[in-house]
């Protein structure tokens, strides 16, 4: 028998593995195993790198189509503006009005972009706000000389 003070040292046999060695969940993985999955992850990552740039191209993109939309939009009341000069009102005050009328329609839910759209005719031309609601109420077959 061994007494108390006396250690046993055990050692494992050669080919085991002790408790120690590998966690308990992981196995031991071939090498193409672990070079493919670390070059499929590389791939994923360059594939998802290139649709983040992709993504913002597109974004960009669209924001000019829209920008472009709005200047032709604004070209399309410009020009209608321009026969207004012979009903009676002088060409860039109409012009005017029915820009603000566009952009009244285009940003209902806006209150503060309207209100700085007012604020500019208002600086803009010696226009009354009453003379506003006068233009605004009128159809586009009213005479604009009786204004």
């Amino acid at each position: 028998m061994t007494s108390p003070a006396q250690h046993i040292d055990v050692k494992p046999e050669i080919g085991t593995q002790t408790e120690h060695s590998l966690p308990s969940d992981a196995t031991p993985k071939i090498d193409g195993e672990t070079s493919q999955a670390r070059r499929q992850e590389k791939a994923a990552l360059r594939e998802l790198k290139r649709l983040r740039k992709q993504n913002k191209v597109w974004r960009k993109e669209n924001k000019a189509l829209k920008d472009e939309l709005a200047a032709q939009k604004a070209e399309v009341v410009y020009y209608s503006g321009e026969v207004d000069h012979y009903r009676g009102l002088h060409t860039d005050a109409r012009l005017k009005l029915r820009l603000m009328a566009y952009y009244k329609t285009e940003a209902a839910r806006k209150s503060t972009m309207l209100r700085d759209i007012k604020k500019f005719i208002y600086k803009t031309l010696d226009v009354s706000e009453v003379d506003l609601q006068v233009a605004e109420s009128m159809s586009d077959d009213d005479s604009i000389c009786n204004y």
